[in-house]
């Protein structure tokens, strides 16, 4: 305890050093404190985008969600694909929170992948997630995800469950499935491929992506039609670790209108474009040796196969046997190749779009590289499990270098 100094000194030091005299009684409570420079607004880290058409009220609800999740360095872009109902009203009530919300208005519907493209392509922070204007986020899963993400730069996203609710609020099934079955925390890209091909993808909503990923998929990131959520998921997670979370992070809405509810045989050029990137990033990061990695895409293909054989394809019948080829050496669905080549035969479907897989002139029946002479081998053997056999392997070559080549696959 410091000694007390003695009154005579004090008088002295206070006579003797007038300088540190100090009139405070029109000074500010802040002196002699240090005030930290402005730095202005915080800059906003994540952007939550929501593409909607016609949903006001499930729209109003995913705002409120992320509006309410406790993150700050939040912006919401909602791009809203011609809708004559009163979304802009939504989000007029909505402005006045702490969250900046963005309002984009197409003038005429443009269809939800290229409504879904501008929105992946007016990501400006260092992070992003994708809501669907029918979901909901639930608290604490962005801000917990971005510590994650900040944590460890190396990861392309943080993946939390997402639980499939009916309209009335009863859980039906969780993204991903099985999750007793899966690993979680930080994954590499081969042991979290290996849980991704066995056990299927995941809903958009519960994932905080990286911006660096959209680099390496690519403009205009969404390459494969409807399905393109599992194109663009293998894409990045095929280079990139992720950290997966058990618990849940957002509500996913089972109710009639879904876009995925869409999935039929008109997507079957899509599901081919994805399996043929799905070999090519695999080969390219040498993700599995070439037995195992078989094993795995059969399992795969075992589980996609119900959505890709839904009613009839719109196609005109001269495109059937071209689709027939990508049924079978793409998806190595020879069942359906040769469904597809029987409807062919019988002229069942004559209308719609043409794929764009034109024979060269020379080819023709003569041609023991035809494909439909190719094919029709298949239609003469005794089983679908002989086809690929019955095949020769220069046609198959042939096939492969002429048809997969009009996919463009990036």
């Amino acid at each position: 305890m410091p000694l007390p100094i003695p009154s005579f000194l004090s008088r002295w030091l206070r006579a003797s050093f007038p300088r540190h005299r100090t009139d405070r009684s029109n000074q500010s409570p802040l002196a002699g404190r240090r005030v930290p420079p402005d730095i202005g607004p915080i800059s906003p880290k994540v952007t939550v985008l929501i593409p909607t058409f016609n949903r006001p009220a499930m729209l109003e609800r995913a705002l409120k969600s992320v509006i309410e999740s406790g993150c700050s360095g939040l912006v919401i872009r909602v791009f809203d694909n011609g809708s004559t109902d009163e979304a802009k009203a939504v989000i007029d009530r909505l402005k006045k929170s702490d969250v900046p919300i963005h309002y984009q208005k197409n003038p005429v519907n443009i269809g939800p992948i290229a409504n879904f493209q501008q929105a992946l392509g007016c990501v400006d922070t260092d992070y992003f997630v994708p809501l669907a204007d029918d979901d909901w986020v639930y608290p604490d899963f962005i801000p917990k995800a971005l510590a994650m993400l900040e944590a460890d730069r190396a990861l392309g996203a943080a993946i939390y469950v997402t639980e499939a609710r009916d309209c009335g609020g009863k859980l039906l099934e969780t993204y991903p499935q099985v999750p007793d079955q899966r690993r979680f925390g930080r994954l590499e890209p081969a042991e979290h491929m290996e849980d991704w091909l066995r056990f299927g993808h995941y809903a958009w909503s519960s994932i905080l992506w990286r911006r660096s990923v959209l680099e390496t998929v690519g403009a205009p990131y969404l390459h494969a039609g409807l399905p393109s959520d599992v194109d663009f998921q293998l894409r990045v997670f095929a280079r990139f670790p992720i950290f997966r979370v058990n618990q849940p992070g957002a509500g996913y809405l089972i109710h009639e209108g879904q876009g995925g509810a869409a999935l039929s045989a008109s997507h079957l050029a899509d599901w081919a474009r994805i399996f043929l990137a799905l070999d090519r990033h695999v080969e390219i990061q040498e993700l599995f040796p070439r037995s195992k990695y078989a094993a795995l895409r059969k399992i795969a293909l075992t589980r996609y196969r119900p959505l890709w054989r839904r009613g009839s394809p719109e196609t005109a019948t001269e495109s059937l046997e071209d689709l027939a080829v990508l049924a079978g050496i793409c998806l190595d669905d020879w069942e359906y190749a040769l469904e597809l080549l029987q409807r062919a035969q019988e002229g069942q479907c004559r209308s719609g779009p043409d794929l764009g897989f034109a024979r060269p002139p020379h080819w023709n029946r003569a041609n023991p590289s035809d494909p439909a002479d190719a094919l029709d081998l298949c239609n003469e053997s005794s089983g679908s499990e002989h086809c690929e056999a019955r095949l020769d392997a220069a046609i198959l070559g042939h096939l492969r270098a002429h048809f997969l080549s009009r996919l463009k696959v990036p």
